[in-house]
């Protein structure tokens, strides 16, 4: 019926916590490890998934991607060749430091049987919040959005307004013949780089998502938690790789992409790919209409991620500006009553500008 998918790297301990979890939900559906580990730390992976084998259907799978030296490469690579192997009619993926809960499965798979229209089902999360020594230090709700709309491409435009994470749902299996009609029709493999740039924040879960909203709609259950996402502060969650300064594609953004020779190419193959896609989804829009709008869509997300952004430590306003930093509401306030301030004195100088007035009587 169900697949679970694990993708895992250099994270031994969070791998034998989460299955230790899930061997006392008992959780009845097969997991697949998908790992992308290096040295010892796949070995380990291996052992503590053979010791859980007796307590769950779980199996171990060396990632397809594990050899890349590119994180979003071996993400791509991994997270495609894991499709391949899913046995069931749904699936769902997950990190090593989440948990999926398998009263969700169930009540989405009774909801995407009799409605054929959806492509997937998502709810709610916990967000568990934990220190260095992995004990829970508070918990917040996450919540999504549904799509309803009949068309593939309103659906992705929809997904790119009010972002989600669907292919952590549950989701249906059979979504990857898209990708394999569109690899029929490119000649190369759908999402994947091939001597071209990453894009990295792009590149590790916009594809996939994109490809669940444009395989169907998507239902939101409200009132059914999914899963626990797990927040901590280890340095490769991507979350914080932009502060290690050696990886410039995280620490700088995608300026470091788009200087690289290769990104044009790296940019029209994914263009390619989303506009294969929408029209193996059967899209009622012209080729026109649908060529403009996944440049935008690129666009949206390669736009959005900015590294550090403008707050660099090594120059000196930057940095007090970091140290200033917080979101409270005083400094929001006094940040407002500031601009305030200030346009009240920019308003005031115009009426007195003689320049301005006399300026203003010549028209």
């Amino acid at each position: 019926m169900h697949t679970l998918i694990i993708r895992t790297r250099n994270r031994p301990d969070w791998l034998e916590k989460t299955l230790l979890d899930y061997s006392k939900q008992r959780h009845p559906y097969p997991i697949h490890v998908e790992d992308d580990s290096s040295g010892d730390a796949f070995l380990r992976n291996q052992k503590t998934v053979s010791l859980y084998q007796n307590l769950l259907d779980v199996q171990h799978y060396e990632g397809f991607g594990r050899q890349e030296d590119s994180r979003a490469n071996r993400v791509l690579k991994t997270t495609r060749k894991s499709l391949e192997r899913v046995k069931t009619k749904y699936y769902s993926f997950q990190s090593d430091d989440d948990l999926f809960f398998a009263s969700f499965v169930e009540k989405s798979i009774e909801f995407l049987d009799k409605n054929l229209d959806y492509s997937c089902v998502i709810g709610p999360e916990a967000k568990v919040f934990y220190d260095n020594n992995l004990n829970v230090v508070k918990t917040s709700p996450k919540y999504w959005h549904g799509c309803s709309q009949n068309d593939p491409l309103d659906r992705v435009f929809s997904y790119a307004l009010n972002p989600t994470l669907p292919y952590y749902g549950v989701c249906r299996t059979s979504m990857r013949e898209h990708l394999n009609k569109v690899e029929k029709i490119t000649g190369r493999g759908c999402f994947q780089r091939e001597n071209t740039v990453n894009f990295e924040y792009y590149d590790e879960e916009i594809p996939w998502c994109a490809l669940v909203y444009l395989s169907g709609k998507v239902k939101y259950f409200p009132g059914a938690v999914m899963g626990v996402r797990g927040i901590h502060d280890s340095p490769d969650r991507v979350e914080r790789m932009h502060k290690n300064r050696k990886l410039k594609a995280y620490s700088v953004g995608p300026i470091f992409s788009l200087i690289s020779p290769t990104a044009p190419q790296s940019i029209l193959q994914s263009h390619q790919d989303l506009e294969t896609l929408v029209k193996v989804c059967n899209s009622k829009y012209s080729d026109d209409v649908i060529d403009d709008a996944i440049m935008r869509f690129l666009w949206h997300f390669i736009r959005q991620y900015s590294g550090n952004g403008l707050l660099s430590p090594e120059i000196d306003f930057c940095a007090k500006k970091a140290k200033q930093g917080g979101k409270s509401f005083f400094r929001r306030l006094v940040r407002a009553i500031y601009f305030r301030q200030q346009r009240f004195s920019a308003k005031i100088a115009l009426i007195k500008s003689k320049s301005l007035k006399i300026y203003l009587k010549d028209k």
